[in-house]
């Protein structure tokens, strides 16, 4: 693992724990339980203005004024007895959502895996919350750009529909799943209405509102219940204190580096190993990989709307790879094929007749050989 700089000074440490001064004005209070009676919350030091930093389950925290530690209180309750535990968090873009969700699943799992446990597909998705899933009860799943996995606009979609019937059952596999979007209604009805347990919205980095969902029986649906702000460190701030990974040295995500990452164990290159860069980095090839795919996609919807002339047309600069039959008359399989590779087109045997019919009738027009 690679550490960027020194280890910081207190007075680093007392800044980068004091809360931004706007958030004590004009702000209504809210009534808490007595954050001094939480078993486990032990005191590292005290602030200004009541705030203090303790530690709790193996992270650090702040309590006191507008922060309350019963909100992780709350939490570890509901993993601890074995409820169901989904949580949504929203932000806008470049709030730091996903770093607030790696942080809470790396307090809530320990032994938290990106590679394994940060999914990007409705199958990777399935996989990890069937019966042969690789995790343990009470383990973490970040489900990073929920709006492509499990969206409010993909509901009618077989796939979609699969994925909602495991999701009702998850509770009794004991999972904690974190949703992130960048709004509660790009989400599947089901999943914002009746599984998320926990809402979080991401206000800046390390600062968060948090909602519990509440039953009314009067109402269809749940309602949130706010709980208070949670303030968190970045995550893996013990091993590394740069505040972003975009630019650091070792973390492989600058241009130059990137673009030999093939080559990274050859070239003995130094990568850093901490948790949140390497979501960044898995976050960058799903992101390529998504680029690629929506080209693709691209090319195949503009190929599909094709009129037969027109691939006749895009098929004369090609018309040397369509092999011949002994009679000189083209062969449909291979007419078939060159249409594929070269025009993304698909055609169906009865269209490749009639596409080398109108074909051979254009190049005796234009003098080419028919």
């Amino acid at each position: 693992m690679s550490i960027r700089k020194e280890l910081p000074s207190q007075d680093e440490l007392d800044e980068f724990y004091r809360p931004p001064p706007e958030y004590y004005e004009n702000q209504k209070e809210i009534e808490y339980q007595n954050d001094e009676e939480i078993k486990g919350a032990e005191l590292v030091k005290e602030l200004e203005d009541g705030i203090r930093v303790v530690q709790y389950h193996g992270a650090t925290f702040l309590q006191g004024g507008r922060f309350s530690l019963n909100i992780m209180d709350q939490l570890f309750e509901k993993i601890n007895q074995n409820k169901a535990c989904v949580i949504l968090v929203t932000g806008e873009a470049g709030s730091s959502k996903s770093w607030t969700a790696l942080a809470l699943a790396q307090i809530v799992d320990h032994s938290f895996s990106p590679e394994l446990q940060i999914v990007w597909s409705r199958s990777q998705f399935l996989e990890l919350i069937s019966d042969e899933s690789p995790l343990k009860p009470k383990q973490v799943i970040i489900v990073d750009e929920s709006a492509y996995i499990a969206g409010s606009r993909r509901w009618y979609e077989d796939a979609q529909k699969l994925l909602m019937e495991q999701l009702t059952s998850v509770r009794f596999k004991q999972l904690v799943i974190i949703f992130i979007a960048i709004n509660a209604e790009l989400l599947d009805n089901l999943i914002r209405n009746n599984l998320v347990t926990f809402r979080i919205t991401v206000e800046s980095r390390g600062i968060s509102s948090v909602y519990k969902t509440t039953h009314n029986k009067f109402m269809p649906n749940k309602f949130p219940k706010k709980l208070g702000k949670l303030y968190l460190k970045i995550p893996d701030y013990d091993k590394c204190k740069s505040p972003t990974c975009l630019q650091c040295q070792f973390s492989g995500l600058l241009k130059p580096d990137w673009n030999k990452r093939d080559r990274w164990v050859e070239d003995g290159f130094r990568l850093c190993q901490v948790n949140r860069v390497r979501m960044e980095r898995i976050k960058r090839l799903r992101v390529e990989e998504a680029n690629v795919s929506a080209r693709e996609k691209l090319q195949d919807a503009r190929a599909k709307r094709l009129t037969d002339v027109e691939i006749c047309d895009n098929l004369i600069p090609f018309i040397a790879e369509i092999e011949r039959k002994p009679s000189g008359e083209m062969n449909v399989d291979s007419l078939a094929s060159v249409c594929l590779d070269r025009l993304h087109t698909q055609l169906s045997k009865q269209r490749s007749y009639t596409i080398r019919s109108k074909l051979a009738q254009k190049l005796e027009k234009v003098g080419g050989i028919a």
